[in-house]
């Protein structure tokens, strides 16, 4: 459960990690500019700092790495091309971290925080259930690729570390997002992120659009309730910073539980009733 330290000089083989063991790479302090690679000492880590003595150090990843706990970073350059996966929390205290064509992925079911502003290239959470928690008031950018993807009645859930104040996002390339729980989200990067399937607004999010489908009704603009017809036509809601879109000024939905069916019934009027029919 100790601290593995490395200046870069050291050769070591197939080293195991303890669950509680630290991975630490400070480079030899000589200050000049060095290059080491983390993969050629370990490829498979509890977890692992890079805080360099030099500050113009740089450190590669250039095999997949695994790092079952926390991955924080301070001081040097980290340069990486492949994939990066990471079960505990993110910290970027530093400047200068350069995420090439990586894919980083969070995976586990722990609660993972993620600190520091970044530029990901690829972004992947697919572990149903997966706790993401991101500092408030950072920026948080994937220039490629966003997957999350949850399963259904397991979401994975997306929060700021100050419960109220946003974290931003900044998704620029495809988005592929289903089963999420998101709050105080601001989505900046100029294109709504479309959540369409299993997605909950737990509130505070700006630059999202949440769908609920439903097969069990049908839509009205008239002034009465028709009757529902169960299993054909059907609607669909868009909600977007928490506010229903629709051109009708009025609007029927039905919902059918057993032998009973409910309506909800928007109207003009901002208020609106729950009726048994």
């Amino acid at each position: 459960g100790g601290t593995l330290r490395l200046q870069g000089a050291e050769t070591i083989t197939a080293p195991v990690f303890q669950s509680t063991s630290t991975f630490l790479m400070t480079g030899d302090g000589d200050s000049a500019a060095d290059t080491y690679t983390i993969t050629t000492y370990a490829t498979s880590v509890s977890h692992l700092i890079v805080s360099s003595t030099d500050t113009q150090d740089s450190y590669l990843i250039t095999s997949p790495l695994d790092i079952d706990g926390n991955f924080s970073f301070a001081t040097g350059t980290v340069n990486a091309s492949t994939t990066i996966t990471i079960g505990g929390n993110f910290t970027n205290s530093s400047t200068t971290f350069n995420f090439g064509t990586s894919t980083v992925t969070f995976d586990s079911t722990a609660t993972s925080t993620i600190t520091g502003t970044s530029t990901w290239n690829n972004l992947t959470v697919t572990t149903a259930g997966k706790p993401l928690v991101f500092a408030a008031g950072q920026t948080f950018t994937v220039s490629s690729t966003l997957t999350m993807n949850g399963e259904s009645g397991n979401t994975i859930t997306l929060r700021s570390n100050t419960d109220g104040s946003p974290w931003r996002f900044d998704p620029r390339g495809t988005v592929s997002v289903s089963y999420l729980d998101v709050k105080d989200s601001n989505n900046i990067s100029g294109t709504n992120i479309t959540c369409t399937t299993g997605c909950v607004n737990s509130g505070g999010n700006t630059g999202w659009t949440f769908t609920v489908a439903s097969t069990g009704g049908q839509g009205s603009s008239g002034s009465s309730a028709p009757s529902p017809s169960v299993g054909s036509g059907g609607f669909s809601v868009t909600i977007s910073g928490g506010a229903a879109e629709t051109t009708s000024t009025r609007v029927l939905l039905f919902f059918v539980g057993g032998n009973d069916t409910y309506y909800v019934d928007f109207g003009e009027d901002p208020s609106f009733s729950s009726l048994p029919t």
